[in-house]
């Protein structure tokens, strides 16, 4: 597994044209597959209320041949919160690019057909990490949007849910290796509160003391 830092997140999007720099971004910031971004209708993204509903994939079966079908497993039909930036990239996207119709694709190749991995992994994503100077694979994007939930300090269940994991340990056994600067920053935080509830002790301590010898 590849993590990226944000900075590097951006400069691989941005080495995008569109209409891919909003499938990258929705990549690192949902961590959804590829099947399931190839497979997003306009009907599962509500760009106002920055959601998007992951409830298909799009599997290519031949050389023209898509297949339409449920999602990895259960738990993989999920309902994930997008930011506010991403949402915003999304919108100006889908007045560009996106298929109309609430069963239109919302990302399509230049002929207007869903895109094929091999093609654009030759013709765009190849070339902006070489734009980017970033190293990785399309599905580290994935584990990359993992990564920036632990350092801001999502619990692991709900990191599970949005991953659309199996389990709360396929979660924990893949990235369980992230947590314990988590872990550190937790302690760090204590230690700061029990520093300043200890400062403010000694000062009533001191108060209460000069108030009882006036």
């Amino acid at each position: 597994m590849n993590f990226l830092t944000f900075e590097q997140g951006v400069a691989l999007a941005e080495a995008h044209p569109d209409p891919y720099r909003a499938f990258v971004y929705l990549a690192l910031d949902t961590g959804m597959r590829w099947s399931e971004i190839v497979g997003l209708r306009r009907a599962r993204l509500d760009v106002r209320g920055r959601n998007v509903r992951v409830t298909e994939q799009l599997i290519r079966m031949g050389p023209s041949d898509w297949l339409r079908k449920e999602p990895k497993t259960p738990s993989s039909v999920r309902s994930i919160s997008l930011s506010t930036f991403t949402a915003t990239i999304l919108a100006e996207h889908l007045e560009q690019f996106a298929e109309p119709g609430a069963d239109g694709l919302v990302f399509v190749n230049r002929a207007g057909r869903p895109i094929i991995s091999s093609s654009f992994h030759t013709h765009f994503f190849k070339p902006a990490l070489a734009r980017s100077g970033v190293s990785c694979r399309f599905h580290d994007l994935r584990h990359t949007s993992v990564a920036f939930a632990i350092s801001t300090g999502a619990h692991p269940k709900a990191i599970q849910s949005r991953m659309g994991h199996s389990s709360i340990s396929v979660t924990l056994d893949r990235y369980g290796h992230l947590f314990p600067e988590l872990d550190e920053a937790i302690a760090a935080s204590f230690g700061e509160r029990f520093a300043e509830a200890q400062s403010r002790q000694s000062s009533n301590i001191v108060h209460a003391a000069f108030g009882a010898r006036s």
